[in-house]
């Protein structure tokens, strides 16, 4: 079996499956969070045991509950450097404690969120046969991070020296990913082909609280959150968007999810997901229950209307396209309504898509160009800064 091949260009991570190499572009293997191409729906079995789940409800979804918890203590930290914070209320998939870094700063009252990505899993098979979710049987700690951090600067995402940079300024927070869940599980799972038998931790969404617990504390004066993540981790942003605005009720936190595009490619498929990690429904969503685009749609109607939301994809972006399990047309013609109904025509919900099969963009955020001229730099930096020509590209 061909083991993750971990390359961190600003937090970048490609993902090799157990059933042969894919093959990688030079910006797909450029930045966190390709979700692997590996798995065969007819070669995976998602026969579990539920050990533990904080409301189990029959569809296998828990309740939606976005309201924060009761603050812990705030981080402290040497200003303007990397600071691992371990956790003992956050768990990887193996049961073992993670954490967060942080990178703090006095310029502003802003903070800038970036959600690791790094495939998923959702029984025996993909978890601890293909491996398809990374870290989920190793951890995730200090090590890992002062190893990957090596690779910060060749995408720039967290240079304060750059004055183009539209984050520099800003605190920075790293969510690491090691739960397989796309950090929005709330599920302990024992899967049952295992010996001995494997206790899964799909426990993504308390582990996001258990973090914003203390990171709502060490910033009491924010009053801007920019929250994004790459591919696993731009779903993860998009399903905990409003427990971030929950969270910091009087900043604006807009997303930015990059190749994590929520696409009704396949009910199957998303059948799969719930039941493994109990994915959570908002009780006036009755669309969540059966669509990954109604979660999109549904924060989109109840966000107030000064929220940006952004999102970077290409349309037949060959990792997505593995992990749905669908051919490169069918995932092409979602993505295309994905976009036509949640995002065109909507002053504050804008896309870059290009063609191709590309996954993720903030890897090369710097470099990557649209037909029409228009960089991804250019376009991330219109939508952080609120300005007025931040407009859909492409596809």
């Amino acid at each position: 079996m061909k083991q993750h091949a971990l390359r961190f260009a600003a937090l970048c991570l490609s993902i090799v499956a157990a059933c042969g190499p894919m093959s990688v572009t030079p910006n797909d293997a450029a930045i966190d969070g390709a979700i692997s191409d590996g798995a065969n729906p007819d070669a995976v079995s998602a026969d579990s045991a539920v050990v533990d789940d904080a409301s189990p409800l029959a569809d296998a979804s828990t309740t939606w509950d976005v309201a924060p918890l009761p603050p812990g203590d705030p981080i402290t930290a040497p200003m303007e450097q990397w600071t691992w914070v371990p956790f003992t209320d956050a768990l990887c998939g193996n049961g073992s404690p993670t954490g967060i870094a942080v990178n703090l700063t006095n310029r502003s009252t802003k903070v800038f969120v970036y959600m690791m990505g790094g495939g998923a899993c959702w029984d025996f098979a993909t978890c601890y046969g293909l491996r398809t979710a990374a870290n989920l049987d190793t951890g995730y700690g200090s090590a890992n991070f002062n190893n990957d951090r090596r690779q910060f600067d060749s995408a720039g995402i967290f240079n304060r020296a750059d004055m183009t940079n539209p984050f520099r300024d800003a605190s920075y927070v790293f969510i690491p990913y090691c739960t397989g869940d796309v950090h929005a599980g709330n599920r302990v799972t024992a899967y049952d082909e295992s010996a001995p038998m494997q206790m899964t931790h799909h426990v993504g969404a308390p582990n996001v609280a258990a973090f914003l617990r203390r990171l709502v504390p060490t910033f009491p004066m924010v009053d801007k959150v920019w929250l994004t993540g790459s591919s696993a981790g731009g779903v993860g942003a998009t399903l905990n968007w409003p427990r971030f605005q929950a969270a910091f009720p009087r900043a604006r936190v807009d997303l930015l999810n990059d190749a994590g595009q929520l696409v009704d490619a396949n009910p199957g498929r998303v059948r799969e997901w719930r039941r493994a990690w109990a994915l959570a429904v908002p009780p006036d969503c009755p669309e969540c229950a059966t669509t990954l685009s109604g979660y999109i749609n549904w924060m989109h109607r109840t966000m107030t209307p000064a929220h940006r939301s952004g999102l970077m994809a290409t349309l037949q972006d060959q990792t997505l396209v593995g992990f749905f399990t669908v051919t490169a047309a069918n995932f092409e013609t979602a993505t295309r309504q994905l976009l036509m109904r949640s995002y065109d025509g909507q002053m504050n919900r804008q896309y870059f898509v290009m063609p191709g099969r590309m996954h993720t963009y903030w890897g090369n955020w710097q470099t990557i160009m649209a037909g029409n001229g228009t960089t991804v730099k250019s376009w991330i930096t219109a939508w952080a800064n609120d300005e007025a020509g931040w407009r859909n590209v492409g596809p």
